[in-house]
């Protein structure tokens, strides 16, 4: 999620969503969709067709906690595996790698989020 006026989200797009391996990876793995909060509102009613009881949840994360710009991630029952709120320098130099752990459902496995990126892959 981003608003046009976030210096950050601009940031954001900028250095760490332009870049050719992170396009390259979420266009192979993930099916992206960017919000402008600004006009979420709008949105809030489709998102409520599409998923249904879980839209709630959803939509608390993308309008409740912290600033933007905000990635979640979620799995393919629309439940919430990560909220990445903000940016920061952890966030432009590790989001392919994040986005990696995600691909290959680390997250599931206990696997730290550290050791993949140490070792490149989850055990």
């Amino acid at each position: 999620m981003y608003t046009d006026r976030c210096g950050y989200c601009r940031l954001m797009e900028r250095s760490v969503l332009s870049k050719a391996k992170v396009v390259n990876k979420l266009n192979r793995h993930f099916i992206s969709v960017r919000i402008n909060g600004s006009h979420f509102y709008k949105f809030q009613r489709d998102l409520q067709k599409i998923y249904k009881n879980k839209a709630s949840t959803v939509l608390r994360e993308m309008v409740g906690r912290g600033g933007v710009p905000r990635t979640i991630f979620l799995n393919k029952n629309a439940e919430i595996i990560t909220v990445i709120p903000g940016f920061s320098s952890v966030v432009r130099s590790s989001f392919t790698e994040l986005l990696g752990f995600i691909k290959d459902k680390c997250y599931k496995k206990n696997y730290s989020f550290y050791k993949y990126v140490v070792n490149g892959k989850c055990k």
